[in-house]
């Protein structure tokens, strides 16, 4: 997806990211609002807005939860 609309409160925001993870989500204000492990093998995804707020009505919050427990699952098999 190239934008979703999410509901961002700024009061903290990513300052200089850790070692191996990359920015793939901005706000207008070029806060980072989710990012990833550069290695796509490992499930590794943080996001700055809060998509259990949003699960009910936006197929994007539930893609990411559908993800999240996948990931979960798939890892509990290994």
């Amino acid at each position: 997806t190239s934008e979703l609309r999410v509901n961002s409160f700024h009061h903290q925001a990513v300052h200089r990211l850790g070692r191996d993870l990359r920015d793939i989500g901005w706000a207008p204000d070029n806060v980072i609002e989710a990012l990833e492990h550069a290695d796509r093998r490992r499930f590794v995804v943080a996001v700055q807005w809060h998509p259990e707020e949003l699960v009910g009505h936006d197929a994007a919050a539930r893609a990411l939860f559908t993800a999240v427990v996948d990931a979960a699952r798939a890892r509990g098999r290994t």
